[in-house]
């Protein structure tokens, strides 16, 4: 299991400059092979992917799986395809997990758990701990295709939907996860702990330039917004794609100038035109990631460091810094 942050040198005063990138669902092949690329040419770069459980299976033993309230094989997102394409995408996994980035759960069918009791957010979290200890073994493989990681290494969890109902947290707690990434607020908001001591972490609702609304700083709340506002945007990929980095950089300079809050950004592994939204990430991230002050985490790492000081930092930042490091 990874056991720190990838970070530049920080001076003693400074709190440092979190970045969590994260991802969800995964299903998509050449999604897993792109950000597998990226990560290598970046070493300092930590990535969170929370993972659908329908990655597990192939399409052919997808009647294994039976959601709460579901006929068996039913789900939201697709299930893993061919045992070939099982077997690339884990192998993705594997190299990413064991290069220190994090597996997490976005539990098993992508159902919306808004209205689920405890007792079935718990069965879909023991669901997909069943399918990560039989992985070889429920779709016909070898040892030699098997998981890098276990149902001990998933120490988190983002909700379908961001569907976050009452039932949740008592399983959860349950289940032991470390921390919840389901909910959303505003850009300054650090993590907080719940009565439970599981952490919750925020997307922010962040500025869009030429925009009514603050989306959610994730692809597809951005993708909603331009949709609804302005749809011509998608006329202009070039000019999206500047508005989502600008966002991005705004974004990061309003928490690196104030109290350095955590900066989230979920992505999807989904093609939302001509994969500007993905562009625009990595565009963001080696814009800022050199800056020695700036770690990119992932979240159960970041669960450590804030375990280790009791309460999140405040205070002991840098003010007025000059952001020529951060151009594009």
């Amino acid at each position: 299991m990874p056991q720190s942050c990838a970070r530049g040198k920080v001076e003693p005063h400074v709190t440092e400059q979190y970045v969590l990138i994260s991802f969800d669902g995964c299903v998509d092949i050449e999604s897993w092979r792109a950000w597998t690329a990226f990560a290598d040419k970046h070493p300092r770069l930590r990535l969170t992917f929370f993972v659908s459980g329908t990655c597990f299976l192939t399409e052919e033993r997808r009647t294994l799986y039976q959601g709460p309230g579901s006929e068996p094989g039913t789900a939201r997102i697709r299930f893993g395809g061919t045992q070939p394409e099982l077997v690339e995408r884990v192998a993705c996994m594997n190299a990413l997990f064991r290069s220190g980035h994090e597996i997490a759960s976005h539990a098993v069918g992508h159902l919306d758990g808004a209205s689920w009791s405890p007792a079935e957010w718990l069965a879909e979290f023991e669901t997909y701990d069943r399918l990560l200890e039989g992985f070889a073994a429920n779709n016909g493989l070898g040892a030699e295709d098997g998981l890098a990681f276990g149902p001990s290494d998933i120490q988190g969890f983002r909700a379908p939907f961001l569907s976050i109902g009452p039932g949740l947290d008592a399983a959860l707690a349950a289940r032991q996860y470390r921390y919840d990434a389901s909910m959303a607020g505003r850009a300054g908001d650090w993590p907080m702990k719940n009565r439970d001591g599981i952490w919750k972490f925020k997307l922010a609702s962040i500025p869009l330039r030429g925009y009514r609304r603050t989306p959610l700083s994730m692809d597809y709340n951005l993708f909603i917004v331009q949709s609804q506002e302005n749809p011509e945007i998608f006329e202009d990929l070039e000019d999206l794609e500047e508005r989502v980095v600008e966002a991005y950089l705004q974004y990061f300079k309003r928490n690196y100038v104030t109290d350095r809050a955590p900066l989230h950004i979920g992505h999807h592994f989904t093609n939302y035109r001509g994969l500007v939204y993905r562009k625009a990430l990595m565009r963001f991230i080696e814009s800022v990631i050199d800056r020695p002050d700036v770690t990119f985490c992932t979240y159960a790492q970041l669960s450590d460091d804030l375990d280790r000081v009791g309460s999140p930092p405040r205070g002991a930042v840098m003010r007025g810094a000059s952001f020529a490091q951060a151009g594009r």
